[in-house]
């Protein structure tokens, strides 16, 4: 039921307009950090794995912002064509 409403909500959502590649990635990135966040409590027995979790929980955020930024960016100076390469000026 509840996979049923999230479908439907989310397919909603994607026919609106302005739904870009930055919605996407924001949807995708609460599904990834939600999990991690409920997950790697649960699963991390020694401190050891706790700081563990709590390191790739960093990383993770790290390596989202960063392509968010590269979402932004593109989504400014408009799409590529599949195949070719931007090169910075």
């Amino acid at each position: 039921m509840i996979v049923a409403v999230g479908t439907a909500v989310v397919r909603r959502w994607s026919a609106a307009n302005g739904w870009n590649d930055l919605h996407l990635l924001a949807l995708t990135s609460g599904a990834l950090l939600g999990h991690s966040l409920a997950w790697g409590p649960m699963q991390a027995r020694t401190t050891g794995a706790r700081v563990g979790v709590a390191v790739l929980f960093a990383v993770t955020v790290a390596l989202l912002g960063l392509l968010a930024r590269a979402v932004r960016a593109r989504a400014v100076s408009g799409p590529v064509a599949v195949g070719t390469c931007r090169r910075a000026p």
